[in-house]
């Protein structure tokens, strides 16, 4: 992701920078987890518009508002070209997720599929609310107004939630607007 966020920073200057985002996006593609690479489409989409609309610090050339927002359609363009290189990983996994038993039997066990239902966000951030297979468990869920989980893992957060507060912190106590 730094190396896609700095492409784009770069794609500026050199045509060659989108073929190196392109190839960079593709590799990201054949990492095998496609939810990792949702966010980071979501990523470097969301960085690029941020770029477009923020005001550009060279010196203004005619067009050059249009020619921010021409970038955005290029680095969407090599994100495309970039998932037609991965297609070989890819359209298998389509392929897989159209006959998955997921949606089925999340719905059969009460429970979302495909991300956590709003009652569990507590133990998202606080695992150990109910309790842990090596401790024990309270049977709180009740009380608490929670779905059971048998699994432990699929309660727990994961070391992203620090980042995700620090980049937020950085909000705060940014530098200057730009940053």
């Amino acid at each position: 992701l730094p190396l896609l966020f700095y492409l784009i920073e770069r794609g500026r200057e050199a045509r060659r920078n989108r073929a190196l985002f392109a190839l960079s996006f593709g590799a990201c593609a054949l990492g095998g987890h496609p939810p990792t690479l949702m966010h980071m489409t979501l990523a470097c989409l969301g960085y690029q518009l941020w770029r477009a609309a923020a005001p550009d610090r060279r010196p203004a050339t005619r067009g050059s508002g249009s020619a921010l927002w021409r970038t955005t359609w290029q680095i969407a363009a090599a994100m495309a070209l970039g998932a037609l290189l991965a297609a070989p990983q890819l359209l298998p996994f389509i392929e897989y997720l159209s006959e998955s038993s997921s949606a089925e039997s999340s719905r059969a066990l009460a429970r979302w599929s495909y991300g956590l239902s709003p009652g569990s966000l507590a133990l998202f951030l606080n695992p150990y609310l109910l309790g842990a297979p090596t401790l024990g468990f309270e049977g709180l869920e009740p009380a608490l107004g929670l779905a059971s989980y048998e699994n432990f893992n699929e309660r727990t957060g994961f070391v992203g939630v620090a980042t995700l507060f620090l980049a937020l912190f950085a909000l705060r106590f940014r530098r200057d607007r730009h940053t």
